[in-house]
């Protein structure tokens, strides 16, 4: 479980290599990665001899320096998940990347980069162009095509590929507010035609989807998914004030319950990404409107 944290200090405490106290059979287990955290110290990772440890220090207050430089203001949000594994969300507070999602004043995204880092090799290093939708607290990640179109995804795994990705995060962001207009209108403009986008029969949709994205639907006495994901649009629909259900609907109950820990804690956090942006790639690209729509 993901631990909501108060600064970027808490991320940055100090970590080591150090050789293991016991001879291992593996060479890939000669050294431990030991975090000096406020309970103590803790073993969060084997590894070889030649591993590179980047350490939080050298990559969070550099992306923050980053975005200072480039006269970008953000709000950060900080979680640590056992002291191996760091998510930081960044509001970008830029005017031109706020929409309001088809025309709905109370439905409002805004632009922001997701970052995350790992000691244990859970979780992919990674800087995302990503948006954030306000009125809840799920983040939505832009389609892959839309990502890779604009260049807004970056990753790394070494040492020395880490450290370039900051170099890229300057040139990225140097593009986003030029061309920053342009290219979140042209991202917006796939959540507004799944906003304007009537679904006349809900099951029937997420059955489809479901089943062309590979998302298995369970149906038992403990739970079941369908019913689970109509309540999930449901108090969506009570919170934007509407009594009509949109593909837009439909999609961010797929994403919360894609990115609920409570209902896939199996599956790690770039797995998840992958499943979302199939989701909505499938979905942007197979809305068709419906003059009509039939609530449930």
């Amino acid at each position: 479980m993901k631990k909501e944290v108060m600064s970027i200090e808490d991320l940055c405490f100090p970590v080591e290599m150090v050789k293991a106290p016991y001879e291992h059979a593996n060479s890939n287990c000669a050294m431990d990665i030991i975090a000096h955290t406020p309970e103590g110290l803790r073993r969060v990772n084997s590894c070889s001899n030649g591993y590179g440890l980047v350490p939080c220090a050298d990559i969070f207050p550099r992306i923050e320096d980053v975005l200072r430089s480039d006269g970008i203001a953000f709000k950060a949000t900080y979680q640590m998940q056992n002291y191996s594994n760091f998510f930081v969300s960044y509001e970008l507070e830029l005017p031109e990347l706020i929409h309001e999602v088809a025309g709905n004043s109370n439905d409002i995204i805004v632009a922001k980069l997701e970052t995350r880092h790992s000691y244990n090799g859970l979780v992919k290093y990674a800087i995302d162009f990503g948006i954030h939708r306000q009125i809840c607290i799920n983040g939505l990640t832009v389609p892959m095509q839309e990502a890779t179109k604009y260049n807004l995804s970056i990753s790394g795994k070494h040492t020395q590929s880490i450290h370039n990705s900051l170099r890229e995060l300057h040139h990225m962001l140097q593009m986003l507010v030029r061309d920053n207009k342009q290219i979140f209108s042209n991202i917006a403009k796939v959540y507004d035609v799944m906003g304007d986008t009537f679904v006349p029969n809900v099951r029937k949709r997420i059955e489809e989807v479901a089943k062309a994205t590979g998302i298995v639907l369970v149906e038992n006495k403990k739970r079941n998914t369908v019913l689970d994901l109509i309540d999930r649009i449901n108090v969506e629909k009570e919170r934007l004030r509407v009594n009509r259900t949109t593909d837009w609907l439909v999609y961010n109950a797929l994403n919360q319950y894609i990115n609920d820990e409570n209902v896939w804690s199996d599956k790690r956090p770039d797995e998840r990404q992958k499943i979302d942006q199939r989701v909505l790639t499938y979905m942007s690209s197979s809305v068709e409107r419906s003059v009509e729509p039939i609530e449930v």
